[in-house]
Protein backbone atom coordinates (compact mmCIF):
# COMPACT_ATOMS: atom_id res chain seq x y z
CA UNK A 1 0.00 0.00 0.00
CA UNK A 2 2.84 2.45 0.82
CA UNK A 3 4.40 1.80 -2.62
CA UNK A 4 1.12 2.96 -4.15
CA UNK A 5 1.18 6.19 -2.10
CA UNK A 6 4.74 6.98 -3.20
CA UNK A 7 4.08 6.05 -6.85
CA UNK A 8 1.37 8.63 -7.55
CA UNK A 9 3.36 11.71 -6.40
CA UNK A 10 6.43 10.37 -8.21
CA UNK A 11 4.40 9.98 -11.42
CA UNK A 12 3.11 13.54 -11.12
CA UNK A 13 6.65 14.83 -10.52
CA UNK A 14 7.90 12.98 -13.59
CA UNK A 15 5.01 14.37 -15.64
CA UNK A 16 5.86 17.94 -14.57
CA UNK A 17 9.56 17.41 -15.38
CA UNK A 18 8.71 15.89 -18.77
CA UNK A 19 6.41 18.82 -19.57
CA UNK A 20 9.17 21.28 -18.64
CA UNK A 21 11.67 19.52 -20.95
CA UNK A 22 9.22 19.34 -23.84
CA UNK A 23 8.18 22.99 -23.44
CA UNK A 24 11.78 24.24 -23.50
CA UNK A 25 12.59 22.43 -26.76
CA UNK A 26 10.04 24.19 -29.00
CA UNK A 27 10.99 25.47 -32.45
CA UNK A 28 11.93 29.15 -32.72
CA UNK A 29 9.02 30.09 -35.01
CA UNK A 30 6.41 27.78 -33.50
CA UNK A 31 4.21 29.44 -30.88
CA UNK A 32 2.80 27.20 -28.16
CA UNK A 33 -0.69 25.83 -28.67
CA UNK A 34 -3.18 27.89 -26.74
CA UNK A 35 -6.37 26.13 -25.72
CA UNK A 36 -9.67 27.79 -26.55
CA UNK A 37 -10.29 28.16 -22.82
CA UNK A 38 -7.55 30.79 -22.50
CA UNK A 39 -8.96 34.18 -21.67
CA UNK A 40 -7.21 37.38 -22.66
CA UNK A 41 -6.35 39.83 -19.92
CA UNK A 42 -6.93 43.52 -20.48
CA UNK A 43 -4.25 45.31 -22.48
CA UNK A 44 -1.71 47.43 -20.66
CA UNK A 45 0.73 50.14 -21.73
CA UNK A 46 4.19 50.83 -20.36
CA UNK A 47 4.93 53.91 -18.30
CA UNK A 48 7.56 54.94 -15.86
CA UNK A 49 11.00 53.51 -15.17
CA UNK A 50 13.98 53.49 -17.51
CA UNK A 51 14.91 50.13 -19.00
CA UNK A 52 18.36 48.62 -19.40
CA UNK A 53 19.32 49.11 -23.06
CA UNK A 54 18.51 52.29 -24.98
CA UNK A 55 15.83 51.76 -27.63
CA UNK A 56 14.31 48.74 -25.90
CA UNK A 57 11.89 48.27 -23.06
CA UNK A 58 11.50 45.93 -20.12
CA UNK A 59 8.55 43.84 -18.99
CA UNK A 60 8.49 43.04 -15.28
CA UNK A 61 5.76 41.46 -13.25
CA UNK A 62 4.38 39.40 -10.43
CA UNK A 63 2.24 36.27 -10.87
CA UNK A 64 -0.16 35.24 -8.11
CA UNK A 65 -3.16 33.07 -7.33
CA UNK A 66 -6.20 35.21 -8.25
CA UNK A 67 -8.26 33.91 -5.32
CA UNK A 68 -5.73 33.83 -2.46
CA UNK A 69 -3.29 36.43 -3.85
CA UNK A 70 -0.43 34.11 -2.87
CA UNK A 71 2.55 34.58 -5.22
CA UNK A 72 3.44 31.67 -7.51
CA UNK A 73 7.03 30.51 -8.03
CA UNK A 74 8.06 28.54 -11.13
CA UNK A 75 5.45 29.99 -13.52
CA UNK A 76 6.53 29.96 -17.20
CA UNK A 77 6.16 33.37 -18.88
CA UNK A 78 6.83 33.34 -22.64
CA UNK A 79 6.64 35.94 -25.38
CA UNK A 80 4.09 34.55 -27.83
CA UNK A 81 5.72 33.15 -30.99
CA UNK A 82 9.30 33.23 -29.67
CA UNK A 83 11.70 31.20 -27.55
CA UNK A 84 12.03 34.13 -25.14
CA UNK A 85 10.87 32.67 -21.83
CA UNK A 86 11.51 33.20 -18.13
CA UNK A 87 10.30 31.52 -14.95
CA UNK A 88 9.04 33.40 -11.90
CA UNK A 89 11.30 33.41 -8.84
CA UNK A 90 10.37 32.43 -5.27
CA UNK A 91 8.46 35.72 -4.91
CA UNK A 92 6.44 35.15 -8.10
CA UNK A 93 8.37 37.88 -9.92
CA UNK A 94 9.85 37.91 -13.42
CA UNK A 95 11.88 40.34 -15.54
CA UNK A 96 12.31 40.33 -19.33
CA UNK A 97 14.77 42.93 -20.63
CA UNK A 98 15.72 44.15 -24.12
CA UNK A 99 12.12 43.98 -25.37
CA UNK A 100 11.49 45.64 -28.72
CA UNK A 101 9.07 48.57 -28.32
CA UNK A 102 5.48 48.01 -29.38
CA UNK A 103 2.69 45.55 -28.79
CA UNK A 104 3.38 42.11 -27.33
CA UNK A 105 1.59 39.01 -26.05
CA UNK A 106 2.74 36.92 -23.10
CA UNK A 107 1.65 33.32 -22.61
CA UNK A 108 1.61 32.43 -18.88
CA UNK A 109 1.48 28.74 -17.89
CA UNK A 110 1.47 26.98 -14.51
CA UNK A 111 0.33 23.44 -13.69
CA UNK A 112 -3.02 23.43 -11.88
CA UNK A 113 -3.98 26.89 -13.18
CA UNK A 114 -5.73 28.07 -16.34
CA UNK A 115 -3.32 29.40 -18.99
CA UNK A 116 -3.36 33.16 -19.40
CA UNK A 117 -2.67 35.32 -22.46
CA UNK A 118 -1.65 38.87 -21.56
CA UNK A 119 -1.37 41.63 -24.17
CA UNK A 120 0.28 44.98 -23.75
CA UNK A 121 2.48 47.69 -25.21
CA UNK A 122 5.96 48.59 -24.05
CA UNK A 123 7.76 51.81 -24.96
CA UNK A 124 11.48 52.28 -25.56
CA UNK A 125 13.43 53.03 -22.39
CA UNK A 126 10.41 52.14 -20.19
CA UNK A 127 9.52 49.29 -17.87
CA UNK A 128 6.01 47.86 -17.93
CA UNK A 129 4.98 46.43 -14.54
CA UNK A 130 2.33 43.69 -14.69
CA UNK A 131 0.29 41.89 -12.03
CA UNK A 132 -1.02 38.61 -13.39
CA UNK A 133 -3.62 36.66 -11.42
CA UNK A 134 -4.05 33.01 -12.38
CA UNK A 135 -7.21 31.04 -11.63
CA UNK A 136 -7.05 27.43 -10.47
CA UNK A 137 -8.19 24.78 -12.91
CA UNK A 138 -9.21 21.22 -12.14
CA UNK A 139 -7.10 18.71 -14.05
CA UNK A 140 -8.86 15.53 -15.16
CA UNK A 141 -6.63 12.49 -15.57
CA UNK A 142 -8.25 9.46 -17.17
CA UNK A 143 -6.99 6.14 -15.87
CA UNK A 144 -7.03 2.81 -17.66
Amino acid sequence: MSAMRIGVPLCLLLLVCLCAVVCTKKQVHQPPRIPASVRTARSTTATGSDSGRSGTGTVAGKVFDAKTEQTLAGVAVQFWGTDSQVVTDEHGEFLMGNVNPGKFRLFVVYLGYADELVTGTVAASCTLHLRIGLRTQVLNFRGH
